[in-house]
């Protein structure tokens, strides 16, 4: 495993481009929400390759250049996801927003999707502008977790004059094995859970550092010369031409009815393993690794943090000004945002990743991460309380208290506009959102695809008439699916 890999620059442009791909509901890309799978394994084989790579590993130092590296781009769209939302959205969406901005910042959107998600009052929602932070947030959770338990790992084996190998492969099993039987069981019983929960996904940074571990800073290639590096040779390439098959085929494959990630989640991941063992070594140039090392996905490979940050906001932005979008014009704005991001890359990603002021000393390093949180934070609250504003005193009421000559709603509609009121209406936009009437035993939990029979009329009394039987109905709970359609993409 060599320090810089072109193929892995090549391979992110893969994943990229799967998940705009399926954020634009393209034809033939129903499963590109596996890209972000692709990206898990390759940061998990990464960033434990740092680790098993460095001697005087230092954690503040790692997590200055985490920090340089992810929070300011994170924070320039996150600052612009705020103004735009606060220009063209409405007060209800504005408050969503505000706290999708707070907790994004923190890197913890995807516990705060997953209880959202989790809530029958949120079932309709529009997408939020923000929901694709939830990988951000575990793949940052994965950073602030796993280099410690390496280290210690390290350290425990030097302790016992152990093998520093065995102990870290050991280590990472074990959390695999544990993380795995935790999405399959959380896919089958919370969907949000299993698909953006941290402990669901670890088990995918895992399989990259299992493979991180067991070529443990080598080339595959260096074994004797002669037949048996040829032989290597040809099972690594096969290899990247099988592996490049899965991530395909499950990216065509695939589609919102797929329990994910459960079992279906080994295809790509598996793919992905498979194609960065092939280009652990020397590799030609019409193989896979061959292929990815060149200059065109080697290119979108380095646009793809901030291509990926930058072409959902305008999604969905777009389509709450503008309404629904067809695919071919949703693509269209998918590959504009190229625009953007080479700005937010050339601008602010490169500049503070590499300057030489900032990365002399970690702690500066630290402080750019601080400053990116807080921008964004401040962003936040003020969104969030111009929207409180604008919605006014929620206080609670009483239907009691109203005019008995208060129009209804249908009235309302039917109205022409010079015969409606402009003043305040009760309950409040807030309020009747959550005005939900009970619904009793009919209410399930939404992990739960259909419900007993529900009675929407009286039960029928015990007659002779065997022909009359109450109105009955299965309440189902709706499947992700592309960007119209979607509550919860990748």
């Amino acid at each position: 495993m060599r320090g810089f890999r072109a193929d892995i620059e090549g391979l992110r442009a893969v994943a990229v481009v799967a998940v705009l791909g399926f954020h634009a509901a393209v034809p033939g890309m129903a499963g590109g929400y596996v890209g972000v799978d692709v990206f898990f394994v390759m940061s998990g084989f990464l960033i434990t390759g740092q680790v098993m790579r460095r001697s005087g590993f230092s954690l503040a130092e790692f997590y200055a250049r985490r920090a340089r590296r992810i929070l300011p781009a994170a924070s320039v769209v996150l600052l612009f996801t705020g103004v735009a939302t606060w220009a063209w959205l409405p007060p209800l969406r504005q408050q969503d927003v505000a706290y999708d901005l707070l907790t994004a910042a923190l890197n913890g959107g995807n516990w705060r999707f997953v209880a959202d998600q989790t809530n029958y009052l949120a079932a309709s929602r529009a997408p939020s502008p923000l929901l694709h932070y939830w990988s951000l947030g575990v793949e940052e959770q994965f950073y602030v977790m796993w280099a410690p338990l390496v280290l210690l790992a390290i350290v425990a084996a030097r302790k016992r004059n152990s093998s520093v190998r065995r102990f870290v492969l050991a280590e990472v099993l074990l959390l695999s094995v544990v993380s795995f039987a935790l999405s399959l069981h959380w896919t089958h019983t919370s969907a949000p859970l299993a698909y953006m929960g941290s402990p669901s996904r670890a088990w995918q940074f895992g399989a990259g550092a299992i493979l991180a571990v067991i070529l443990d800073g080598r080339s595959v290639d260096q074994n004797p010369s002669g037949q048996k590096r040829n032989g290597l040779n040809r099972v690594r390439i096969a290899a990247g031409f099988v592996g490049a098959a899965l991530i395909i085929a499950a990216t065509v494959t695939y589609d919102s009815k797929t329990p994910y990630p459960g079992t279906a989640a080994l295809l790509p991941v598996i793919g992905t393993i498979l194609v960065l063992f092939a280009g652990a070594g020397e590799y030609p140039k019409f193989s896979i690794s061959g292929l990815l090392a060149n200059k065109a996905p080697r290119a979108i490979g380095r646009l793809s943090f901030a291509l990926y940050l930058w072409h959902w906001p305008i999604l969905v932005l777009v389509q709450a000004r503008w309404g629904d979008l067809r695919w071919e014009l949703a693509a269209t704005l998918a590959a504009a945002s190229a625009i953007p991001a080479y700005a937010t890359m050339r601008l602010v990603e490169q500049p503070l990743r590499f300057s030489k002021l900032i990365t002399e000393v970690p702690r500066r390093g630290m402080a750019i991460g601080a400053i990116a949180v807080m921008l964004p934070l401040a962003a936040g609250l003020a969104v969030g309380t111009g929207a409180a504003r604008t919605l006014g005193d929620a206080q609670p009421f009483d239907i009691r208290t109203l005019p008995a000559a208060a129009a209804a709603g249908p009235h309302l509609l039917a109205a022409p506009a010079a015969d409606r009121t402009g003043g305040p209406t009760t309950p409040t936009p807030a309020q009747a959102r959550k005005d939900f009437p009970p619904d009793g035993d009919c209410e399930v939990a939404p992990a739960v695809a259909i419900s007993e029979p529900c009675l929407f009329i009286p039960a029928p009394a015990e007659t002779s008439d065997s022909t009359q039987t109450p109105i009955q109905t299965p309440t189902q709970t709706p499947t992700p699916t592309g960007l119209v359609r979607d509550p919860n993409p990748p």
